[in-house]
């Protein structure tokens, strides 16, 4: 009878672990799928000259374990006295690897000045081993580690000693400074050549805000919102 028992106390103690066993890699798949889940997200902004509302600029970001992909879409249009005086529209497509370096960019972009006409830009870019391989109305290649464009939304940016214009396909130097923060949360200055832009980060590292100056002391602006 005592070995009996002793045997199926020991079945006991095996079935017990079998189920905590099997639990806990249960956990660690549920876990594992968390972390592999790629992360959505949606950013949108009202633009502004002065207080004019000129239209929208939306941003969709998915960020995974290995690398994130952002689709970039830019629509405005200006008007004095009910006449559209400048028209832009701007599509990129941006691929970053794990440390958002960018690896391929493609951007098309087409503004309308009334007294000028119009003027149709695209961009591609690559990630090569002897740097960012850029095609299009500005051939080049910049021998750089890690190539970032003006992707507002990566606080990152602001470590970086030179930016690639998606519209232009130029890189372009630039300078970061702190500003005093605001009722929105951290300030942050970048200066360059024809560029002179503050943009505005929560305390949480969101990106929420951007002014910059266009000529003629007008201030174009983004402000976030949330889309319905």
């Amino acid at each position: 009878m005592t070995e009996l028992r002793r045997a199926f106390a020991i079945i006991l103690i095996l079935l017990v672990l079998f189920f905590w066993f099997g639990l806990a890699l249960g956990l660690d798949d549920n876990r594992q799928n968390r972390f592999d889940t790629p992360i959505e997200q949606t950013l949108a902004f009202d633009v502004f000259i002065g207080k004019k509302n000129i239209g929208h600029h939306f941003f969709s970001i998915i960020q995974g374990k290995k690398k994130t992909i952002v689709q970039s879409r830019a629509l405005f249009d200006y008007r004095i006295f009910n006449v559209s005086v400048y028209k832009y529209k701007h599509y990129s497509s941006e691929i970053f690897d794990s440390n958002l370096c960018l690896t391929e960019l493609d951007s098309s972009t087409e503004s309308q000045i009334k007294i000028r006409g119009s003027l149709f830009q695209t961009v591609s870019g690559r990630r090569q081993e002897d740097g960012f391989k850029v095609t299009g109305s500005n051939d080049q290649l910049i021998a750089v580690n890690c190539m970032m464009p003006f992707a507002y939304w990566a606080p990152e940016i602001l470590r970086q000693s030179s930016l690639l214009n998606a519209q232009s396909g130029k890189e372009i130097r630039i300078s970061v400074t702190k500003l005093v923060g605001s009722h929105l949360g951290k300030r942050y200055l970048l200066q360059g050549e024809d560029l002179d832009i503050e943009v505005q980060y929560s305390s949480k590292g969101d990106w929420v805000a951007l002014s910059s100056r266009i000529g003629n002391g007008r201030i174009l602006s983004y402000v976030k919102y949330e889309e319905e």
